[in-house]
């Protein structure tokens, strides 16, 4: 029977996993509980509620069979059994339950890898927060799913109503062989013999995205000089691994009229949020290179069918964009922002289409391991300059208020992962009319990740400073956000939302 071999791009995130390093990514939704419902009752609801649906994604379904001695990438295959005690957990935080022991909670739970052998998600009810809130760190490995699929996901395990929908009922199981060692072997060494043809199938478009890469990126040279990895900063050394998460929320519509203003887009106002903020926090250790800080941008590569856009798995790339942190003025910086972006759309464009994502090389997964481990423990990212200093991504989530087992979801606040050399990630999720940002990082070398967070938000209120963007002249008509003549703030009025939890509780 053929295989379902586990995709190239997938299966790096397995190959990944070190002592350090997790391959898995996370959401941490704050969740308000339907009347009269305790945290006890909900988290035996939720435990009915994805029994009940789980059999509609084949992410929770299926597990990973590596090959023999790992010569060649895993294979998937459809779980006997799948044990909801180990997949859906509890979690309690201390009195007064604020928002720094939710952020503690969500980055200890980040600490704690999956089972590989198993099916690669586990939610786990983080209860004892004020408010009558509960938490929900939803952890599922990057193997499985990216930042689109993810939302995609969570059209079929939450409603857009506290009446959860009728679902169609799962069939009847039928349990699938899993392949023996034998066929496992064979299937590896068949793929290794037909992949130089495989490959000179796709050489001429190999050829010619290589060929549109290098002149792109020659005249990108030429007109901003030769930039061949970006500058070292604290975050980027090798990593424990010991977690810190900090999360906050910025204004969705005040985001959208700076975007207007400045005729950029909303992921340029999210990088110049995140640029602003390392560099006041960079600044203030005395540790702000000259030369302009580099981030990593996932690029989704799924189309608008929904077939692609539901596929297991991950259908993107990363693009590299200048951050312009050398550029004092927030104004400037964003406009520069704007314009590295579209330099580095362009060299996407060139080259996704030479994306070789079923790709078999000979004894790759134990190579790269040992290798990652060998990177870790030999400390090497200390001896060489960093291709990019920071992950930031933006992921555009639902508009609309969504439920959980009639639980009202708040907030959707991302949390993604780190890596030897890439110490901090800043992910973005929209929901409703906020930009839910998750910032992750390893403790070691950022114990103080609450002041880039600050940082962050005290950049978003410098930029609407400088485009003059009045918080109260904001409405929003057709889920566009224009001005009105109406009210104006007083001038030292600026309000901040960071996930619904007060510090003082």
């Amino acid at each position: 029977m053929p295989l379902d071999k586990v995709k190239l791009i997938d299966a790096s995130f397995l190959h990944m996993e070190t002592e350090e390093m997790s391959g898995h990514v996370a959401s941490a939704p704050l969740l308000k509980l339907p009347p009269g419902v305790d945290a006890d009752t909900f988290f035996h609801q939720l435990k009915e509620h994805l029994a009940s649906r789980m059999h509609l994604l084949k992410t929770y379904k299926v597990r990973r069979v590596n090959t023999p001695f790992n010569i060649d990438n895993p294979v998937w295959v459809e779980a006997d059994d799948i044990d909801l005690d180990y997949h859906v957990r509890r979690w309690r935080v201390p009195a007064p339950g604020n928002l720094a022991q939710y952020e503690k909670a969500c980055a200890e739970i980040s600490e704690i890898k999956l089972d590989l052998d198993r099916p690669l998600w586990q939610y786990t009810l983080i209860e004892g927060l004020a408010n009558d809130h509960v938490g929900l760190m939803i952890k599922i490995h990057h193997a499985v799913i990216d930042g689109e699929s993810g939302v995609q996901q969570l059209e079929v395990m939450f409603d857009p109503t506290p009446t959860p929908r009728k679902m169609e009922v799962p069939a009847p199981k039928t349990s699938a062989p899993v392949p023996s060692m034998a066929e496992l072997l064979f299937d590896a060494l068949a793929r290794f013999s037909l992949q130089p043809i495989e490959i000179m199938a796709k050489l001429p478009t190999i050829a010619r995205a290589a060929e549109q890469a290098t002149r792109q990126t020659f005249n990108q040279m030429m007109k901003n000089g030769i930039r061949l990895s970006a500058p070292s900063t604290p975050f980027n050394r090798p990593i424990s691994k010991n977690r810190i998460y900090a999360m906050c929320s910025l204004d969705l519509n005040e985001a959208k009229a700076l975007k207007k203003v400045a005729n950029v887009t909303i992921n340029d106002v999210v990088l110049a949020v995140s640029a602003g903020g390392l560099r006041r926090f960079l600044e203030r250790r005395d540790a702000l290179p000259e030369q302009e800080l580099l981030s990593a941008i996932p690029v989704s590569l799924r189309r608008s069918n929904a077939g692609e856009k539901t596929d297991m798995g991950t259908l993107a790339t990363n693009m590299t964009c200048g951050l312009a942190t050398h550029i004092a003025d927030p104004a400037t910086r964003l406009q520069a922002i704007h314009q590295n972006t579209i330099e580095a759309k362009e060299i996407v464009e060139a080259t996704k289409d030479a994306m070789m994502d079923d790709l078999n090389v000979f004894g790759l997964p134990a190579a790269v391991n040992a290798l990652l481990r060998s990177y870790g423990a030999f400390n090497l990212a200390d001896y060489h300059r960093p291709m990019v200093n920071v992950i930031v991504s933006n992921v555009p989530g639902p508009r609309q208020k969504v439920y959980l087992s009639g639980a009202e979801m708040l907030h959707y606040h991302p949390v993604s992962s780190v890596a030897h050399g890439l110490g901090l990630n800043i992910t973005v999720q929209s929901y409703m009319n906020n930009l839910d940002f998750g910032l992750l990082a390893c403790r070691n070398l950022m114990p103080d990740l609450e002041l880039l967070r600050d940082d962050m938000e005290e950049s978003f209120e410098e930029l609407k400073d400088a485009f003059e963007i009045d918080t109260a002249r904001i409405v929003v008509s057709n889920d566009r956000p224009t001005e009105t003549q109406e009210i104006r703030l007083p001038p030292n009025a600026k309000p901040r939302v960071r996930a619904g939890i007060s510090n003082a509780a």
